[in-house]
């Protein structure tokens, strides 16, 4: 059996011509006409998903960006065991997790470097508490300007159905004001900051639409990179931003990297925050860690 996920609210999703140009495409490319077509958008049983999949034969394609990954493999995790080879269909520029995938240096198996194979980077996954809710993550979690503006882009779905990044990423530097102190622990060493742009807990280097964020992250490693941006003016850090997509940003004095197992974040007010590019709201604390297992 085919199994083809994917998520009608998302951007892709929403285009019926593009799901079945690429369902037809994963019939010729898997061989196999026995399919099965499924919207995460709607309600999945899981106990009954996982009893009807058969982890020898069948496969999973996943078709979307990377908070369709994310909603998937933080439903499924417990049955990460169970379920067979799943494959990621690279759609767009919002794959930041398959982009992960490409730049960390490891093997990887691929088909027409359309789908990826994705089994070998979900295992120990890191997890983030936050809200009091338990989440798993693939790229990464932040607060402060990127989920600001994950805000600004949830308001323009909202508002008339579209998401321009870059638009709501210029809205969001001009309204965003930096926290005057926020307090972080890195494995027991706690510190405190001020005039905080951006926090990023980071599980491997890249995040917002390709922005290299965390030069030093590794998606297989025992660590996390947390990134902070801190004591620069908001003219500053305009120019300077761009960077970032090249990594050349970990250079300048107002960013911090620190690399732990487990990283903490507690700010004295409510802000805003992002988990894979998924808005959060109404967070004054959040705390990420690695359930390391298998050293590669």
């Amino acid at each position: 059996m085919l199994y083809i996920l994917y998520n009608s609210n998302s951007k892709i999703g929403k285009n019926k011509r593009n799901i079945f140009k690429i369902l037809f495409d994963a019939v010729k490319t898997f061989q196999d006409d026995n399919i099965r077509i499924k919207d995460i958008a709607t309600t999945i049983n899981k106990e009954e998903s996982v009893k009807n999949i058969n982890k020898q034969k069948d496969i999973i394609v996943i078709v979307g960006g990377d908070g369709t990954l994310t909603r998937l493999v933080d439903k499924f995790y417990k049955y990460i065991d169970l379920i067979p080879k799943v494959y990621a269909y690279k759609a767009g520029t919002g794959n930041d997790f398959i982009r992960n995938i490409i730049k960390s240096g490891y093997t990887y198996e691929h088909i027409k470097n359309k789908y990826f194979l994705i089994n070998p980077f979900l295992e120990n996954l890191p997890k983030v508490e936050i809200n009091n809710e338990t989440h798993i993550f693939l790229n990464g979690i932040g607060i402060g300007l990127d989920g600001f503006i994950c805000k600004k882009v949830e308001e323009q779905r909202i508002k008339n159905g579209k998401q321009n990044f870059f638009r709501s990423s210029i809205q969001a530097f001009k309204e965003f004001k930096p926290y005057p102190k926020i307090e972080i622990t890195v494995d027991g060493k706690t510190e405190t900051l001020e005039n905080v742009w951006l926090a990023s807990i980071m599980n491997g280097k890249y995040y917002g639409k390709g922005m290299k964020i965390a030069p030093f992250a590794d998606i297989k490693s025992n660590k996390l990179n947390l990134i902070v941006i801190d004591n620069i003016t908001k003219f500053k850090l305009l120019f300077f931003f761009p960077t970032v997509y090249f990594g050349r940003h970990i250079k300048n004095k107002f960013v911090k990297s620190y690399v732990g197992n487990k990283i903490s974040l507690k700010l004295y007010e409510k802000t805003y925050g992002q988990i894979d590019g998924e808005f959060q709201e109404n967070i004054t604390e959040a705390t990420a860690y690695k359930d390391f297992k298998n050293k590669i």
